[in-house]
């Protein structure tokens, strides 16, 4: 089977997505919601607490670290997402949380996390394999809106939709325009991207596909953090370009007063203002135009966007390691 080129997994999150949102599921009796996981997995958790956090009248919570607090228990429903199903960080997480009787779902393409869920008799929802694991993300999205629909949030016909927009907006940034402009401006700069609330999980993807993709360093902080003096000392290096999140640009808010710091500091930056009144278009739609950057910003200074070497030896390390015990 032949693999996708970076461009057609991005293409593809929407059609994954769409995809995805119709599982039949048992309903879930919880009185909280974590989900689980790390890096290109651990995402998806983050935007989809960020979507349904105003909506869900449950306590959700994202864990991308392999301690499981003690309040994890038979009350919790804890979602497990590996790609792979191999990363080490996860699986512990899967047998810490079995072992606080917490009910599981697992969502990977295979590897030793599916075989445990099947061993265990846990529900286990798999992702097409061949993709790279922080392009999957249309697919997890997807599971976790029809996870948290069973836990009493329904919010799937809005995800349906958000797809038409999307899909034109889509088709916007596949013409480049929008694309180009904001590479060019990132170009051998490091990004500092300033979120408010809600789009910090923006922020977050933003950092990692910049990174990852791009090879470019980025940074994420809170525009609240910007009354510390310290953190405005950030802002005094020529290497820097923000970009900004927020829904409200007025002169008194967060970004309006980022701004004039930003001014007086001659640090040029974007201001990516949320274009709609849904949270899931204006998530979902700034997720797709940091993707689409971050593959641009790689294809320009020829490196490979699909390319994480680092990663792949870090991880290759650990499972190492943990065999020699």
């Amino acid at each position: 089977m032949r693999e996708l080129t970076a461009y057609e997994q991005l293409h593809g999150f929407l059609d994954d997505l769409e995809s995805s949102l119709d599982m039949d599921l048992p309903d879930f009796d919880c009185d909280n919601i974590v989900l689980c996981g790390m890096g290109g997995s651990a995402i998806s958790g983050s935007i989809t607490a960020d979507i349904f956090n105003g909506f869900s009248k449950k306590y959700i919570h994202t864990l991308r670290n392999p301690i499981i607090p003690d309040w994890m228990d038979e009350r919790t429903l804890a979602v497990i997402s590996s790609y792979s199903g191999n990363t080490l960080e996860t699986i512990r997480m899967y047998e810490r949380a079995r072992a606080q009787g917490c009910t599981l779902i697992v969502i990977t393409a295979g590897g030793r996390l599916k075989e445990m869920a099947e061993k265990d008799g846990n529900l286990l929802m798999t992702v097409k394999p061949g993709m790279d694991p922080r392009h999957s993300i249309g697919f997890m999205i997807g599971y976790l809106a029809c996870i948290m629909k069973h836990t009493g949030t329904d919010l799937i016909d809005q995800f349906k939709g958000a797809i038409p927009e999307l899909k034109r907006y889509r088709d916007e940034l596949e013409e480049g325009s929008r694309v180009i402009g904001l590479s060019s401006s990132l170009k051998d700069k490091v990004t500092m991207l300033l979120f408010d609330g809600g789009m910090k999980s923006v922020a977050l993807r933003w950092k990692s596909e910049l990174t990852e993709n791009g090879k470019y360093i980025a940074m994420t902080k809170p525009l609240s953090d910007l009354s510390d003096p310290n953190v405005c000392n950030d802002f005094s290096h020529n290497a820097l370009h923000a970009v900004i999140f927020a829904k409200d640009v007025g002169e008194d808010s967060f970004a309006g007063k980022a701004m004039q710091l930003l001014d007086s500091k001659s640090v040029g930056y974007d201001v990516l203002k949320a274009p709609s009144d849904s949270i899931i278009i204006n998530i979902l739609s700034m997720i797709m135009l940091g993707d689409y950057t971050s593959v641009k910003m790689a294809n320009d200074r020829g490196a490979d966007p699909r390319d994480v070497w680092p990663i792949m030896k870090l991880k290759k390390l650990l499972n190492e390691r943990m065999n020699d015990r």
